[in-house]
This record gives C-alpha cells, structure tokens and sequence, in this order.
C-alpha cells in the first residue's frame, strides 16, 4: 500500500511540475513553427526525388507570397482579428490548415500522388496556417523586457535546432509524420499558455501610434532580407548529393548565432542596446555582397556564412519587434503582423533573384552587378533612410532592472520621469513639455500635431522654442540629453 501511495505522489508531483511550466512550454510553440520552417525548407526529408529541387524553391516562393498576404490583411483589420486570433480555436484551425498544406506536400511529390495543382495548394496552406501560428508569439514576446525576449527567441531557435536534428535521424516515413504534426505541436504549446497574464492582454488590446521610424525599419527589413536571401539562396544550389551537407553547414551556423546571442545578453548591461547587433548584422551583409562574387570562395563556406548572417537578421527583427511592443505596450499583432511581411517578403525578392541568377556562377558579370546593387541599396538603407541613430529613436532605452518586481507598473515611467526632470530644469511650459516628450519618443512634427490635435505651424514654433531652452540642435542630441538625465538620476 505504501508503495502505491509513494507512486501516486510521484505522479501527482510530476503533474504539478508540468503544469506549474505551462506557462514557459508555450513559448515551444514558437520553436516548433520555427522547427517546420528548418525542415520545409531544407528539403532534405519531405523532398524523396532528387531531380525535382525545383519542388523547395516553389515551396518558397508560394509559401512566403501566402504569409504575406495574410500578415497583412490581419494587420489591416488587427483591431477585429486580435480577440480571435488569441483563441485556442483559431490556433488549432490554423495548425490543421498548416497540417493539411505539409500533408498535400508530402503526397504531391512523384512517389505517390504527382501532381503539382495539388503541390501549390499545399504551399498556399502552409502560408496560411504557419503566419496564423506566429502571430501567438506576438504577445508571448511582446510582454517580456527586450533582453529576456532576445534570450528567450534565440533558445526557441537552439531549440528548433534540435527538432530538426532528432527529425533528421528518424526513419523516413515517422520523419515524415513527424514532419507533418510540428504545426499541431505548435498549437498545442501555445494552448498551454493562460489566458489571464495581464502583461500579455495590455500589448494585445492596447494600441499605439505606428511612428515614421517604423516604416522605415519596415523598409530596411525589407533591403537587407533580400540581400541576405539572395546570397543564401543563390550559393546553396548545389547539386543533390551534396543538400544534406549544406544544410548541416547552415543548421551548424544556426547553433552558433544562437549561442553567441544568448552569452551575449546574459553579459550585457541592464540597458539593452540593439546597436550592438544591427550594426555588425547589416556590415556583414554588405560585406558578403562585395566580396563573395569578387573571391573565389568554396560554396559551403560561402552559404555558411550567407547563411549565419541571415539567422542573426532574422532573430534580431523579432527582437526589435518584440522591444517595439514592449515599449509601447500595445498594437502586438500588428507590429509583428508588419515586421514579419517585410520580412517574408524581402526573402521571397531575394529568392526569385536567385532563381533568375542560378545558371550564373559566381563572379560572372550578371552575378556581380546584382550584388553590387543590392549593396549599394543596403548601403543607402544603412546610413540614410535607417542608421543606427534611427533605430536609437525608435527605440527607446529601457533599464531592465527596473522589472525585475512586479510591483512595477508603467515600464516606460524612468524615462517619462527623466524628461520631467529635463523640461522643469529648463523651464519649458507645460504645452513645450508635452511635445517635448513626445518629441524624445521619436515622433514626427506631423505625428506630434495629429496626438495634440494642433497645426503644424504651431508644433513647429514650440519645437524650435524647445531646442532654444535645451540648447540642442537636433532630434538625436535632445535624445542624448534625456538619456544622460536618466543615466545620472540612477547613479544618485
């Protein structure tokens, strides 16, 4: 009888466990969406005909071109969509769409039943379901402080990493079934998460103004994900023999970037800086787009490195969308909704540029001039329409150690206070001091006007009576001085 009762706490003890990490297991459903997307596009499991490679890249294109659409049709009507999306219903509805689509994809190929009408429906699904089930990570990231949710992306990756390892060993036919239920998985992780975090239900219902340096970054995403795809894409078209190597060459590169972004963070100061990262994301970029088609560089390594530059650009999008609404405590569906079409939609420019360069080799004419255009592109992009400097703007600084209680309520309070302090210093009025917070938050002349309900003309007098107290010049310097004041009042 003791025995029985010993083993019935047992189980009663696990159950507990598990149930009190509901909560954390959730964020697994980011993992396994990121799983599928590994192993859809790798090929090397679903794709049993080594003379139909042309099946991946259409899975791509199809893929992506249906993620946007939907990503931005959910942002366009975000505020009827949220409550509905964040159900436990809809989840599962888009994992079966998911489910079905890989399943379609499965069976299309030449072994079973061929037939490419039915191979593009499936592609159509998968776009679908997949863009629905990331979304719920819109408020799951969105609620943690920017150094955690970097963290907590870069582990779903590491994690997803693993996925496709343990796939990868399997017999074909359970890989295969495995292959086909990651988006199930998916759902499921995130059904597990409660519904009643207060943190999660303020950036989902909230909304917030969508600045001019967002559309900006918007565009910049844009840029550099067709540049990193292009590389990518055009230096992995290998022959079939050699697939499965490129692909452990790029899951190698992912482990990596994974790890040097979770030490990284957990060494970091309590202010995170995402210049840090977006820096050395975009030079390498560039850098690649120069040298690759000038050197003569061995395929793998060159795919390698193409290919750890665009895993760190991706995590660090998520990343900034996830500070984006953290700081804003809003508009989550719809910032991600945003972030990850331009994302989807620079990668798909970028592989139908590749398709197109294919029967190039690298360092033919037609290779490099497309290179250098896109450099040269991403080079505008980097010190022109979204420098560093814009991405400080648009992102505020946040000490993280000012959460780490929960009696903390407003998150953007330190900063809001600083300004206080700076517009009483220098005795601005009280109509001065609300543009002037509003102007350290990185908004626009335009954007200030339509908040405070006045003219531009009169925006454009206070702001220069602003600069005059402040003894500033610019939107950057007047940044720097809140920063400084924030800075300074912690040290005290």
């Amino acid at each position: 009888m003791k025995d029985n009762a010993s083993q019935e706490h047992t189980v009663q003890n696990a159950l507990q466990t598990i149930n009190d990490q509901k909560p954390t297991l959730a964020y697994w459903g980011f993992a396994f969406w990121a799983a599928w997307n590994l192993i859809a596009f790798s090929g090397n499991i679903w794709l049993n005909d080594i003379d139909s490679s042309w099946r991946i890249s259409d899975l791509f294109n199809i893929h992506l071109g249906a993620s946007i659409i939907t990503l931005l049709a959910v942002a366009s009507v975000s505020d009827r969509l949220t409550p509905l999306l964040m159900r436990n219903r809809s989840l599962m509805i888009g994992s079966s769409i998911a489910f079905a689509g890989t399943i379609l994809i499965i069976v299309s190929g030449p072994a079973l039943i061929p037939s490419a009408p039915l191979f593009y429906v499936g592609c159509c699904f998968t776009g679908v379901g997949t863009s629905l089930l990331f979304l719920r990570s819109a408020a799951l990231f969105g609620a943690l402080t920017p150094r955690k949710a970097f963290i907590q992306i870069s582990q779903c990756m590491l994690f997803a990493g693993a996925v496709y390892c343990i796939v990868h060993t399997m017999p074909h036919q359970l890989a295969l079934i495995c292959f086909a239920c990651l988006p199930i998985a998916s759902a499921v992780m995130y059904c597990l998460r409660p519904k009643t975090i207060p943190e999660e239900t303020v950036v989902l219902v909230s909304k917030t103004h969508l600045t001019g340096q967002f559309r900006n970054f918007l565009a910049a995403i844009v840029v550099f994900a067709a540049a990193s795809q292009t590389l990518k894409s055009t230096l992995i078209v290998l022959p079939p023999s050699e697939s499965v190597l490129s692909s452990d060459y790029m899951l190698v590169m992912l482990i990596f970037t994974c790890i040097v972004f979770i030490v990284g963070c957990l060494i970091m100061k309590s202010t995170f800086n995402f210049g840090v990262v977006y820096r050395p994301a975009t030079l390498t970029i560039i850098a690649l787009l120069i040298i690759v088609p000038l050197a003569n560089f061995d395929a793998l390594i060159s795919g390698s490195l193409s290919s750890m530059a665009t895993y760190t650009f991706n995590i660090m999008v998520w990343g900034i969308l996830s500070y984006i609404v953290f700081q804003a405590q809003g508009d989550a569906i719809r910032v991600f909704a945003f972030g990850n079409a331009a994302l989807a939609a620079g990668s798909l420019v970028g592989n139908i540029l590749s398709i197109l360069l294919v029967s190039t080799k690298p360092g033919q004419e037609s290779y490099l001039a497309v290179c250098l255009i896109l450099a040269l592109a991403a080079i505008v992009m980097a010190l022109a329409v979204f420098p560093e400097y814009k991405l400080k703007e648009l992102l505020l600084p946040i000490d993280e150690s000012l959460f780490e209680t929960k009696e903390y309520g407003d998150k953007a309070a330190p900063w809001k206070e600083a300004c206080r302090r700076v517009a009483k210093a220098h005795g601005l009025s009280t109509r001065e001091a609300e543009i002037f917070l509003q102007l350290a938050r990185g908004k626009t002349t335009q954007q200030v006007s339509e908040d405070l309900v006045i003219s531009p003309y009169t925006t454009r007098a206070h702001i220069r009576n602003i600069y005059s107290k402040l003894n500033v010049h610019s939107r950057d310097e007047l940044t720097k001085l809140v920063d400084h004041e924030r800075q300074r009042s912690q040290r005290v």
